[in-house]
Formats: C-alpha cells, sequence, structure tokens
C-alpha cells in the first residue's frame, strides 16, 4: 500500500518521533511511504527508505495561505506516487487531508497525539476522517466527551517505543563529555517540545527540592518551544541557574528521564 503520512513540521517532538517508528514499521510491513511535510531537524533520523516531500506548512492556523498554496503540490504528489491512503497528524495537516480526500477521493485517518480546547471551529468541522486513533484511554474519552466523536471511529493504538535487536544502550559518557557535563552525577533529562502542555515548569520547581539532597544533580531539557524564555527565567528565580542546562538537539547524555505533562494523554 501507498501510505502518505501529513505533518506541519518535522522538528524535533512527539509526532516526528511518532512518524520515525510509524514509517519504519510500516515499511517493513511492505508499504511504501511518503511524508509530506516542513523541514525539520529530524529528518535525519528517518528510515533512507522513507520518502520525504518538503513543503511550507508549517503553522497552526488553518486558514493560513500556505495550506491553499500547498494543495496543488500535494493533488501532483498523491497522484504520481498513487497514494491510496492518507494519514494526518496535526490539525492544519487534518484540514488538507479533509480537502485532498474530497478531490481525489482518497480515504484519510488522522491521530489525536493529545487533548485539544473544543473550539468551535474544531467542533463544526472535525476533519477525524474515516477513523482517528487515540494514543490513550484518556484521549479516546476526551475525542467522546468533548467533540462527540463516534465511538466506533476510534481506534486506541499506544504509542509504541522501537527496542532495537540486540538491546544494547549507547556509552551515555560520550554524550556528557561532548556537552561538558560532569559524568560522576546525577543527570536527569527532559527531551520535548517547550510547551505550557508538557509541564516542565513542574520539573524545574521538584528540581530545587532534588538539589537539597542531591547538590550536585544535573536537569538537561532538550527542544525548542514559545516558553523557554520563560522556564530560563524560572530557573533564575528558584536560583538554580548553574543547575539547569536547556541543549540542543542531544543524545545518550541522561540517565534518568522525566516525562511530564499536564494534557497529553
Amino acid at each position: 500500500m501507498n501510505i502518505l503520512l501529513l505533518t506541519t513540521h518535522f522538528n524535533v517532538g512527539g509526532i516526528s518521533k511518532y512518524l520515525v517508528n510509524l514509517s519504519r514499521g510500516l515499511i517493513q510491513k511492505g508499504h511504501n511511504v511518503v511524508i509530506a511535510s516542513s523541514p525539520g531537524d529530524f529528518i535525519s533520523t528517518l528510515d533512507k527508505r522513507v520518502s520525504f516531500f518538503p513543503l511550507n506548512i508549517k503553522t497552526k492556523s488553518e486558514l493560513s495561505p500556505k495550506i491553499f498554496l500547498a494543495f496543488p503540490e500535494l493533488i501532483k504528489l498523491v497522484r504520481q506516487r498513487k497514494i491510496e491512503i492518507i494519514h494526518a497528524q496535526t490539525r492544519v495537516s487534518q484540514v488538507l487531508a479533509f480537502y485532498l480526500s474530497k478531490v481525489s477521493g482518497i480515504p484519510y485517518l488522522s491521530t489525536s497525539h493529545g487533548f485539544f480546547k473544543p473550539r468551535l471551529g474544531r467542533r463544526l468541522f472535525p476533519c477525524w476522517g474515516e477513523r482517528v486513533i487515540a494514543i490513550s484511554q484518556p484521549v479516546k474519552e476526551h475525542l467522546i466527551r468533548d467533540f462527540k466523536t463516534e465511538p466506533f471511529k476510534i481506534v486506541l493504538i499506544p504509542n509504541g517505543v522501537r527496542i532495537k535487536d540486540d538491546l544494547s544502550l549507547p556509552d551515555f559518557r560520550v554524550g556528557r563529555r561532548k556537552y561538558g557535563l560532569k559524568e560522576e552525577v546525577d543527570v536527569i533529562g527532559f527531551m520535548g517540545r517547550l510547551s505550557p502542555v508538557k509541564g516542565i515548569k513542574y520539573l524545574i520547581m521538584a528540581m530545587s527540592h532534588v538539589l537539597k539532597t542531591k547538590p550536585n544533580a544535573q536537569l538537561i531539557i532538550v527542544g525548542e518551544g514559545k516558553i523557554k524564555q520563560e522556564l530560563k527565567n524560572l530557573t533564575k528565580e528558584l536560583g538554580i541557574v548553574n543547575s539547569v542546562f536547556f541543549l540542543g538537539t542531544i543524545a545518550n547524555t541522561f540517565r534518568s528521564f522525566a516525562l511530564g505533562g499536564n494534557g497529553n494523554g
């Protein structure tokens, strides 16, 4: 089957990681996968057998001119690659998939990666597709309760974790040396989009208490987002600037990971 995975950007974050794992699994099952998205720094992690089609659709507005400008390119793409199903990941890509499906007759589905405000536009024009994947039971209940989505349309598929065949773990000391971190201290790491829904401020607040018993501990925050400066200001207020580090895209540095969120399913 020829499958088009549609999203608005491919920077470091949950959706990009989801698509990396999903596309790899689909290829292993014998399918052909095309990802259409605005480029990002996570493209390098894709399986080499995945076709990446760059589009200028990095926007959160479903009325953005970018959508209308990208539409002819997508129509051409689905016809040239003989796409048989479209899988949308974000609100903007859901709207695009809706119109693509109307014009081409190709069915589409979407994944709900978290919780959404029940705005009028989303309730009147849901664009979930013929089926919608919920990543958790709370997300499924949210779709039914807040958007009146029919239960038979929702498929519950929790996010999977890829397990390497050899189960070997990378040497975390290599990453620590690269970024000037001490090997002998406890390093706690967070990686993801820096947004309020992730609850990162609570992690930083908790770190101020950790330091009372483990004064040499370090907190590493990997990712970008609109609240980065706000989080930096919080470390100043708490007096823990020297123990909290904001870095770019890195790997193999943590012994402990903090997975947080107050609205991510």
